[in-house]
């Protein structure tokens, strides 16, 4: 996929061995700000959706193309706004041919804010993107990037109350300004997160990039597995996370979560009209402290969720002192993946935590 800045559009590439590749004469994508040529939508990703079974595209477009998102002849002669910003857009296509349900489907909320881009793919049965959120204010004019999730590819939520994922680093620095390029998904290797971006040491906007000694470079974040954000417990007293139903499917329950100090977390399971379940209850559970990627939930036989197979429930945590990442059902054992513990300091700073 290339999009072609003489004549404007998103056109797609073949290649028999990856090396030798054909461009398609007419692009699948072309908006009125593309015929127009005074817009520069470039950015896009595109990716291919296991949950639909369709072909995603995600790319800039402007507001202005908020009516039609597809050019049709004329469009050469489409005026220019006095304001021009970047929001997110949206198509999809069962075979790369037809394309279809064009769509704006992220708008920013202050002026001196656009979208620049968007990388997204499919994690487990939801959606993670890396939004690029462009600083337009005279004294910053940087990129960095929030975290942003959906269960359908459309409706996008930006995590956290907008807090920055992935942040810039100051002016001049190599990461000023971050785009995560276009990979598709993370690199996985033994329970920790790759996640590669192109990094600018420049201002986005003048003549700064002319300088000798601006440069784009390649950075790497690394983080444990699934710790993109978490729920953490706030006033001492304990706090109560409850689950939405769910049907259980697997005979095991882990979570990748972590406690400080005196704190801990237990579980129960309650019926889908809230009660609990018999040899289900908080005080039947195991409790679980420490810092760890697979905390097994239940350690007794007898509460292993297999025990309610096919049966709707919720599952609800007691915590106190404690942050929760994440809990995934499974067939098999999963390693504990132990990680340094935490003190009450080191908890306070929770850039990508709601506290609850």
């Amino acid at each position: 996929m290339s999009f072609d800045m003489v004549e404007r559009g998103a056109y797609l590439g073949y290649s028999a061995d990856g090396i030798r590749w054909r461009r398609e004469p007419k692009p699948f994508w072309r908006t009125p700000v593309d015929a127009a040529s005074w817009g520069d939508d470039t950015v896009k990703s595109m990716i291919y959706d296991k949950l639909k079974n369709k072909w995603v595209m995600y790319r800039r477009v402007t507001p202005q193309e908020s009516e039609r998102l597809v050019a049709m002849p004329g469009d050469e002669d489409w005026q220019q706004p006095d304001f021009v910003m970047r929001v997110m857009g949206y198509a999809e296509s069962e075979n790369l041919s037809d394309w279809g349900n064009y769509r704006i489907i992220m708008i920013p909320a202050a002026a001196d804010v656009e979208f620049y881009g968007m990388t997204c793919y499919n994690y487990e049965q939801v959606y993670v993107g890396y939004l690029w959120v462009f600083h337009g204010a005279l004294d910053t004019e940087n990129i960095d990037i929030q975290l942003v999730t959906s269960r359908d590819g459309v409706g996008f939520t930006r995590c956290c109350r907008r807090e920055t994922f992935l942040p810039a680093g100051p002016r001049q620095y190599f990461d000023y300004e971050i785009c995560p390029g276009y990979q598709a998904e993370p690199i996985i290797v033994n329970d920790e997160v790759f996640l590669y971006y192109e990094a600018c040491n420049y201002d986005h906007g003048g003549d700064d990039f002319r300088r000798t000694h601006s440069v784009t470079t390649a950075g790497l974040a690394t983080f444990p597995r699934d710790l993109f954000v978490s729920l953490q417990t706030g006033l001492p007293q304990v706090c109560r996370l409850v689950t939405r139903p769910f049907t259980v499917e697997y005979p095991d329950l882990f979570i990748n979560a972590a406690t400080w100090g005196e704190g801990s977390i237990r579980a129960e399971v309650l019926t889908r009209d809230w009660k609990v379940i018999e040899g289900f209850s908080q005080d039947e559970s195991n409790t679980v402290k420490g810092n760890a990627l697979a905390h097994r939930v239940g350690m007794e036989e007898s509460q292993r969720l297999c025990f309610v197979a096919r049966q709707e429930v919720r599952l609800k945590f007691s915590m106190a002192d404690a942050r929760f990442h994440a809990m995934v059902q499974e067939t098999d054992d999963r390693k504990s993946g132990i990680l340094p513990g935490l003190t009450s300091h080191e908890a306070e700073y929770s850039s990508a935590s709601v506290i609850l």
